[in-house]
């Protein structure tokens, strides 16, 4: 870290992210950093909220930065945008969305409008020093506010689904995440909802301290059109699940087939990834060929062209020699001459080995 005046911190989702944060701290002591910015988590309000796994970590690294002696300052987030992309298959094939809020509320921010607000603390560190910001999106939603905001986006109706903590939690997991981040995830959620997070105040201080209006969840939603439009079969024609994935569990139906449903999806987009690759790698090839075919045909050009100069030219050669016009003497020697004969039965080719003028050990014609 030498060298380094300003750090900014953005833990990471290893398990032991406070010992990496307190490696970063002990580095910018070393190397008397002159600023850092830490990025960290919209503090709860109630006990129990302060008791939370990611409210700990939050804390202690907070801890951790405050007492290396460094001016400072705290970037607090709440619920990422970025996180409704995990449900990015249940709004593209059933048309819902399901959080476990019950009847709660969020207020998310899109990560753009977290590093817009950490670029403007960062570019006048000392203005913002022993601050803390609390950035949360513009709007306190319900589910069923999220729901039609995706609607609005999306040009198609969303509905919301209130889901028990293990669905929710399930879901991340499917997407690769560790059970003891998704249950993270959770918390923060359940911590919103109960709280009811969000307020004019920090719409009007990313205003001022970005002078950007923040990113609504409609804006959001209607950047990820693309990603959350729906499938569609050969045919062209919409394809849609059923619109609620515990509808197969509602009906007696093991959970097993709706898990089966899941993983057919997952071979087929596989499978039409592997069909793409390979049509790009037929295209490839298909190119190359068409490429070496222009460069043979020039080559037959250059050839014919110097092949037409020869026809007509009156002078006969060897290898390391020449016969004379009158073919009574032959200049310089080699292991091997020849001339060219143009007739009206074709071309003809006559070949000559041995050395000298009029020696000769044999002859040949070739016919081509």
């Amino acid at each position: 870290m030498s060298g380094c005046d300003i750090l900014f911190i953005i833990p990471s989702n290893a398990e032991n992210r406070v010992e990496q944060v307190v490696n970063y701290v002990r580095a910018a002591v070393r190397d008397r950093v002159k600023f850092i910015l830490l990025l960290s988590l919209v503090q709860p309000t109630s006990a129990a909220g302060k008791q939370s796994l990611f409210a700990r970590q939050f804390q202690d690294m907070e801890t951790l930065v405050s007492e290396s002696g460094i001016p400072c300052a705290f970037l607090r987030s709440s619920f990422f945008m970025q996180s409704l992309l995990s449900h990015y298959r249940e709004i593209r094939d059933y048309c819902t969305i399901s959080l476990p809020i019950g009847r709660g509320t969020t207020a998310p921010v899109d990560v753009k409008d977290v590093a817009r607000a950490a670029c403007a603390i960062l570019v006048d560190p000392a203005m913002h020093a022993f601050k803390a910001y609390d950035l949360m999106g513009p709007q306190v939603l319900s589910g069923d506010d999220l729901a039609a905001a995706a609607s609005r986006a999306l040009g198609r109706r969303i509905t919301f689904r209130a889901c028990d903590p293990n669905e929710f939690i399930q879901v991340y997991r499917d997407h690769g995440v560790p059970e003891w981040l998704a249950r993270g995830f959770f918390e923060i959620l359940d911590l919103h909802a109960t709280g009811g997070m969000g307020s004019g105040e920090e719409v009007g201080f990313f205003m001022h301290l970005t002078g950007h209006e923040p990113t609504t969840v409609e804006t959001f939603f209607r950047a990820c059109a693309d990603l959350l439009a729906p499938t569609t079969t050969a045919g062209g024609r919409e394809y849609h699940e059923p619109r609620v994935p515990g509808a197969y569990r509602g009906r007696g139906v093991p959970s097993k087939g709706y898990e089966a449903l899941e993983q057919g999806e997952e071979l087929y987009q596989l499978l039409r990834e592997l069909v793409t690759d390979k049509q790009r790698v037929l295209q490839a090839k298909y190119d190359l060929l068409r490429e070496e075919e222009a460069n043979l045909d020039r080559m037959i050009d250059l050839f014919e062209r110097w092949e037409h100069s020869i026809s007509t030219s009156s002078t006969r050669f060897g290898v390391g020699g020449a016969y004379s016009r009158d073919d009574s003497a032959y200049i310089g020697g080699g292991d091997s001459d020849c001339d060219y004969n143009y007739g009206t039965e074709g071309r003809r080719w006559r070949g000559k080995s041995g050395r000298g003028s009029r020696r000769r050990r044999s002859s040949y014609v070739v016919d081509y």
